[in-house]
């Protein structure tokens, strides 16, 4: 089982409580022997650059029993300096050339995925499929493509877009219209079209490439705003089985459900986060022993926080030390859905992106320097 690492000082009576509970719950946890098909627990190693994440598969991830390591998105992003070189830039997608992030080059990712697998670690990617750039970005990429807002030379055109025609510039504003959440702009991102055979095509031949390498499965942002059978025919047309988890944010009252993805493979439970928060900061303790969400326990997967959802509220974070330990070891040790551990950096705004060398390439991890925080080698 991964140990989550708590300092001394922060152990008090609401811990040792949980630990109690714990010590009373029916327990799943993956041993450091067995093979990677059978464990589960995922780490998401946010906006590490390739090398760092191939040492910590070696070094960490492989000897501590995890299962699986997200990565951030490997394509081709936009470079914003203007912007101090934000976190969500890799977002914006402008190709899906794998040759220059600001997290290494093809052929270090290619060493990544191997050292991993050596490892016992498989590898998932955080796959940005919904859309490309926003409106107010153009120019030259990470790996040297131009482009602007619906032009991709060699792979997308305006006519491989969306356009609402809703609001006045095509952007959502009603979540309680399906339409325009799965039609209009996300923040004033190029939608794309993935209806098309084309774009489907595409996508597909993107998936294809990172299969080629060895990747074993995908984290698809933004699924909620493509139609779960846009996602199954992109599916259908993928080389080999990969292992797919959705990322659908579910609304009270709106009209695109978790449900609807589960045929395509697992969805991402974003109301987990927030009740388990609510236990740990103001609920009872006991509610923990029949603790779960909607969604059905093998379709789920579960986390305390997210890159998101550490932005937001209403979460337990690394800020929140000993009850976000505590909340990281329940979820590890219960029994309900499949557990994906945060492991992020410091940050003094929202956007901020990792530790980086001034022209905004991501510097290697040192865990617990750097603003780097590593929660998942926290111990209790």
């Amino acid at each position: 089982m991964p140990i989550v690492r708590i300092p001394r000082w922060q152990v008090n009576r609401k811990i040792l409580a949980v630990l109690a509970v714990l010590a009373v719950l029916p327990v799943a946890v993956p041993a450091a022997a067995v093979p990677p098909g059978q464990r589960d627990v995922i780490v998401q190693l946010f906006e590490w650059n390739w090398t760092s994440v191939a040492r910590e598969c070696g070094e960490v991830l492989g000897p501590k029993g995890y299962g699986a390591v997200q990565i951030s998105p490997p394509q081709e992003h936009v470079v914003l300096p203007g912007a101090g070189y934000p976190w969500w830039q890799d977002y914006q997608p402008v190709s899906y050339k794998l040759d220059s992030t600001r997290r290494g080059t093809r052929s270090e990712f290619v060493a990544m995925v191997n050292s991993c697998h050596a490892a016992g670690v498989k590898v998932y990617v955080d796959a940005v499929i919904n859309h490309m750039t926003g409106g107010s970005s153009g120019g030259v990429g990470s790996a040297g493509s131009s482009y602007s807002h619906y032009d991709y030379p060699g792979t997308y055109q305006t006519q491989d877009f969306h356009h609402c025609g809703r609001n006045g510039n095509d952007d959502i504003v009603n979540y309680g219209d399906r339409y325009e959440v799965q039609n209009c702009e996300l923040v004033d991102l190029a939608d794309l079209a993935t209806g098309t055979d084309y774009v489907r095509g595409r996508i597909a031949a993107y998936l294809n490439d990172l299969l080629a390498i060895g990747v074993d499965g995908f984290r698809l942002d933004a699924s909620k705003h493509m139609a779960s059978e846009d996602i199954a025919a992109i599916k259908s047309r993928l080389s080999r089985p990969a292992y797919l988890y959705q990322e659908v944010i579910y609304g009270a009252g709106e009209p695109v459900t978790p449900d609807e993805y589960v045929g395509n493979g697992d969805v991402l439970e974003f109301r987990y986060g927030k009740d388990l928060a609510k236990i740990f900061n103001t609920e009872r303790l006991a509610y923990l022993r029949t603790f779960a969400s909607p969604l059905a326990s093998d379709r789920a997967v579960v986390f305390t926080d997210n890159h998101d959802t550490q932005r937001g509220s209403g979460v337990l974070t690394f800020r929140d030390n000993g009850r976000y330990a505590m909340a990281n070891a329940f979820m590890l040790a219960w029994t309900y859905g499949t557990p994906k551990l945060m492991s992020s950096y410091e940050y003094s705004s929202n956007d901020q992106g990792p530790p980086s060398t001034s022209g905004g390439q991501t510097v290697d991890t040192t865990c617990f320097t750097n603003r780097w925080r590593c929660e998942h080698q926290w111990r209790v």
